[in-house]
This record gives C-alpha cells, structure tokens and sequence, in this order.
C-alpha cells in the first residue's frame, strides 16, 4: 500500500499486480530478490510493467486508446 500510496502522490497509477497466479510468483520471487539478495532491478522492472498496464487500463475505461 505504500508503495501506490508514493505512486500515486507522484503522478503515477497504482502498481496493480493482476491475480494471475504468474504474477503472484514473480511478484514474491523479485520481492525476495531485492529484500534478501539486494537486487532490486527484477523487482522495480515487475513494478513499472504493473503501473504501465495500470495506465493502459485506466486510459482504456476512459475510451482513450
């Protein structure tokens, strides 16, 4: 929840990870991969690919395309 909460205070959509069990796995095995192994590149290419589909989908409810 921080991590969108600084997100968004920042202009940008929330990180949104689809439940997909896919998703669910990278998103833990990056996650341990910064946090134990302090290589956060993995993790913070999971997040931005999360906020870009966050953005496609808000532009698409708007009917932008």
């Amino acid at each position: 929840m921080l991590m969108n909460f600084i997100l968004m205070q920042n202009g940008y959509p929330p990180a949104i990870i689809k439940s997909k069990p896919e998703n669910r796995l990278v998103y833990y095995e990056t996650l341990e991969e910064a946090s134990v192994h302090r290589r956060t590149k993995p993790f913070v290419t999971f997040v931005a690919k999360c906020v870009e589909e966050s953005l496609y989908d808000y532009l698409h409810a708007l009917g932008v395309e």
